[in-house]
């Protein structure tokens, strides 16, 4: 196994709505960590390659998706022109997390 997936399983994907109710993926440091301890670079790559993911997967099916990932605040939020169910916000980042290769991590 690379570093690299090993350094990828040092956070949880936490899905979560935004104030204006668009799906939150929030990357947090796996207990008992407080803090990702030097692995910035390491989870930007997580973040992006996750946004690269969404965009694709909207590309493919066809929706209306705004990705946007913010680096410096460990968080990818989507927003869609609607109200999207809790179950096709699971389904659909599942699906992102698996394209961008990070089927390993966490998410709750």
């Amino acid at each position: 196994m690379s570093n690299r997936r090993k350094e990828w399983r040092e956070f949880v994907v936490v899905v979560g709505r935004t104030e204006a109710g668009s799906v939150r993926l929030k990357f947090v440091p796996k207990p008992p960590q407080r803090a990702f301890d030097g692995n910035y670079r390491q989870l930007a790559i997580a973040i992006y390659k996750v946004a690269i993911a969404c965009e694709q997967l909207c590309h493919d099916v066809d929706l209306n998706f705004v990705i946007s990932p913010e680096t410096f605040n460990n968080r990818l939020d989507i927003e869609a022109s609607g109200r999207v169910s809790d179950a096709l916000a699971q389904e659909f980042v599942e699906k992102a997390m698996l394209r961008a290769g990070l089927e390993n991590v966490v998410i709750e």
